[in-house]
């Protein structure tokens, strides 16, 4: 009977550590490639192709910035993987969870740029907390023009909004 009230008690003791340790350490992002949904009447150019390849390091460093992160690095090969088609992760929070565990990541980032036009596109962003394995934000910026300082400035929002998340 001692034996197990004493099992019980390092058991206890062992949950309050990890609890913690894990609130009072730097949370752990990985914030993956973004994709393009090109709906203009010129898709997939390849202007708009380098744009959207900008946004995950541009996130990544706004997110060093607000002080919140501590990137995690994505292997391609593991991302194709994980990312059968076009949007999967995006539409599929518990499998994008399961790759963050795979990437011992806290938090995940999952990006889509879909442009609906030349002037006219939206930054959809989710967050998933990957030990909760649940959509903690969903984001959907509306981006008027495509030059870089409105790229920029969508960036710093959305960055302030997952910091905001994280922090919770």
């Amino acid at each position: 009977m001692k034996a197990f009230i004493g099992a019980k008690i390092a058991a206890i003791i062992i949950a309050f550590h990890a609890v913690v340790g894990y609130a009072g350490a730097e949370p752990r992002i990985a914030v993956l490639n973004f994709e393009l949904r090109d709906y203009s009447a010129l898709p997939y150019r390849e202007a708009e192709r380098t744009r959207v390849s900008a946004i995950r390091p541009m996130l990544e460093r706004r997110l060093v910035e607000e002080g919140i992160a501590r990137s995690t690095v994505v292997p391609i090969e593991e991302w194709n993987a994980a990312n059968p088609s076009v949007g999967y992760l995006f539409a599929h929070n518990d499998a994008a969870a399961d790759f963050g565990r795979k990437l011992q990541t806290d938090w995940l980032v999952v990006g889509q740029l879909s442009k609906l036009s030349d002037m006219v596109s939206y930054l959809l962003v989710h967050v998933v907390d990957v030990h909760n394995r649940r959509l903690s934000a969903d984001y959907a910026l509306e981006l008027k023009g495509s030059h870089a300082g409105v790229l920029q400035q969508g960036i710093k929002r959305i960055g302030s909004q997952i910091t905001r998340v994280v922090a919770e």
